[in-house]
């Protein structure tokens, strides 16, 4: 039960939930929002020296999986980088009258020759389509369930029923601040919640919750999303024979046009990648590539969801290559950690930074 819950865990906080409403999506084709991604750590305190940055770009209104749609791009990295880099994720948006809706997909994020349980296979298929995220005609304060499943997951050949349901909320209107100005905003906080049913005969089956997961996005006029924030969560099984996790969350918040120092003629910085590691999930030993242009001094650290380093893998300069190294987490805990390249050019003393999420299941 475990595994699987925390793989459900990671790919829900990897998804984004972007919202739309019909004058607060921008009409045009081709518009960009600009982001600074910053995790935090268990207690909330942003980890700034893992902030990136994300584009989302506005591409078309057409037809997608049976709803006319807004289909949006996006792509993230490193201040110097983002502007090569190619765009590979998409998210549809529909927009029908008060209810916004969102189509969201689990399984294009799970490698079948890693995670080839059956059941859980059919589960996510089951829970794809579209949901309607934000209901502008519900009113404020008014909780509306967007989904709700009661199912039942085994470990050590026991069976443990639970119920997982997302449901969303409009709160009041607030003023948000930022970079690219002042708006007042519609706030919506969309929640994900984890229960174990407990079931007392001759009693109704009462819902325990173990965990709840509330995403909070402000959105403004014309701008769409300006701030978007998903707290730290502690995952206590402890109830059902499990152990504490603790899961990261991140802040999102609109900047101006991204703006780098980096020469378009000479893309030399956005030659250096580091890529996700493979397996992920993994137990208990992974492998992570990545790419150095020239001649460089490159560390590879392992971060914990606290924001401490843990391991150190690479410390040294290194000739430009394609290079990989093995990663082993015997003795840690299951959870999230981060993987960070550092890498600084010998020649010009530029610096790059790059940071993927590792995910140790147990």
């Amino acid at each position: 039960m475990n595994n699987k819950i925390l793989l459900f865990l990671f790919l829900l906080l990897s998804t984004s939930f972007s919202q739309v409403a019909d004058n607060y999506f921008p009409q045009q084709t081709g518009y960009k929002w600009y982001y600074e991604i910053t995790p935090l750590d268990s207690v909330n305190k942003p980890m700034t020296s893992f902030t990136t940055v994300r584009i989302d770009s506005f591409v078309v209104e057409d037809s997608f999986y049976g709803k006319m749609s807004n289909l949006a791009v996006s792509k993230s990295g490193t201040i110097n980088t983002i502007n090569y880099l190619p765009y590979f994720d998409s998210l549809f948006v529909n927009i029908e009258s008060s209810v916004i809706s969102k189509h969201l997909s689990f399984l294009g994020k799970i490698d079948t020759n890693i995670i080839s349980d059956p059941e859980f296979i059919k589960y996510m298929n089951e829970i794809e389509g579209w949901y309607p995220i934000y209901q502008f005609s519900d009113g404020v304060k008014r909780q509306y369930t967007l989904f709700q499943k009661d199912t039942t997951i085994t470990f050590d050949s026991t069976q443990f029923p639970i119920r997982i349901e997302f449901y969303g909320k409009q709160e009041s209107d607030e003023t948000i601040t930022s970079e690219i100005g002042e708006f007042v905003c519609k706030k919506f906080v969309i929640s994900f919640q984890l229960s174990y049913l407990l079931t007392v005969y001759p009693f109704p089956t009462v819902p325990i919750p173990l965990l709840t997961i509330p995403d909070t996005v402000w959105i403004a006029p014309e701008r769409w999303i300006v701030q978007e924030i998903t707290p730290s969560i502690v995952l206590d099984l402890t109830k059902v024979g499990g152990d504490i996790y603790s899961v990261p969350g991140y802040q999102k918040m609109s900047i101006s046009e991204i703006k780098t120092d980096v020469d378009e003629n000479k893309v030399l910085l956005s030659e250096y990648n580091l890529e996700q590691n493979y397996p992920n999930p993994f137990n208990p030993s992974t492998t992570v590539s990545y790419n150095i242009p020239e001649n460089s001094k490159v560390k590879i650290e392992i971060y914990n969801a606290l924001g401490q380093k843990i391991d150190e893998l690479v410390n040294s300069n290194q000739n430009g290559g394609k290079y990989s190294v093995t990663w082993n987490a015997t003795g840690l805990t299951s959870g999230i950690y981060f993987a960070k390249l550092n890498a600084t050019s010998l020649k010009t003393s530029e610096t790059f930074f790059e940071v993927k999420k590792l995910l140790l299941m147990k």
